[in-house]
């Protein structure tokens, strides 16, 4: 029986052995800080959290990756880089959106709380 070698990469592997994805918290901070919101289900601790913790992961992820792009407006448009600018400002507004659309399809997926509907203590849902 041949068994395949378990290994933590981010990069494929060549020699064909299996890759486990990061596990740690530090390396989910990490993407988040860097703004490398596609990168977040690739770690292992993303998919430990609730649904709410992950379009949470996502959202701050997104932020940072938007104020990331903002600081590099100004310097194109001090080099008269006017086409990069826009290419830019709509990929901003395009993450804005993803960002917005992602929250709302996870919570309409979650379900709607029942506020007319108390619990036995008497408080709501």
């Amino acid at each position: 029986m041949n068994k395949a070698k378990i290994k933590t990469k981010n990069k494929a592997s060549e020699s064909g052995e299996i890759l486990k994805p990061p596990r740690s918290e530090a390396t989910l901070r990490e993407k988040i800080a860097a703004g490398e919101w596609e990168a977040l289900p690739l770690v292992e601790s993303f998919w430990e959290r609730s649904p709410d913790g992950q379009v949470v992961a996502i959202r701050q992820a997104v932020d940072n990756r938007i104020s990331q792009l903002r600081k590099i407006l100004p310097e194109l448009l001090d080099k008269n880089q006017r086409s990069a600018y826009i290419q830019i400002l709509d990929y901003i507004n395009y993450l804005e959106k993803k960002k917005d659309d992602f929250t709302v399809q996870t919570f309409s997926k979650i379900g709607k709380r029942k506020l007319e509907e108390k619990t036995k203590d008497g408080g709501y849902y």
